[in-house]
């Protein structure tokens, strides 16, 4: 654990925040083009510490999740197809495309990054079949003061926890 993060990594995490708080709205609005409604499920800081560590708010990481049921392949592939087309029009590099007969269970995964933030879009298989979109910060240290915060976006936000104060 880092005792004084440096002022650069606490303006790269902030700036991630205005990062995702961009990206995750725009790739909500090209799902539902796509034809699926896609609700913000979360967008918030986590610890990226054990649960037994008592500092949580030391070592957080931002993480941002679109998800919804599909109701066949060729949408939730639409899906997939215009999520992968918003990000590389944004500027964002391409690090994964599997090839559906990879797996059976999910037909398609992306994997695109930009700026320290990974996003990945699948279509998932299942009891029910989805389509998830998520993306996620590197960890990063923070002093022991540190309060994690939950984004305006974020469904959860305005409920105070032990965690986001964001409810006081």
């Amino acid at each position: 654990m880092t005792e004084n993060p440096t002022d650069a990594s606490r303006a790269n995490f902030a700036a991630a925040r205005e990062r995702m708080e961009y990206i995750l709205p725009l790739l909500q609005a090209e799902a539902a083009t796509a034809g699926l409604d896609m609700p913000l499920e979360r967008l918030a800081e986590i610890s990226c510490l054990r649960p037994e560590i008592e500092a949580q708010q030391e070592q957080t990481s931002w993480i941002g999740q679109l998800a919804a049921v599909s109701t066949d392949s060729a949408q939730a592939n639409a899906v997939v197809d215009a999520v992968s087309a918003a990000l590389a029009s944004e500027g964002w590099e391409l690090t994964r495309d599997d090839d559906p007969s990879n797996d059976p269970y999910t037909p398609r995964y992306i994997n695109y990054t930009k700026d320290g933030i990974n996003v990945s879009a699948k279509y998932k298989v299942g009891v029910t079949d989805s389509v998830e979109v998520f993306a996620r910060t590197q960890c990063t240290d923070h002093p022991r003061d540190h309060q994690m915060v939950r984004s305006t976006l974020d469904p959860g936000y305005g409920k105070s926890s032990k965690y986001y104060p964001d409810g006081e």
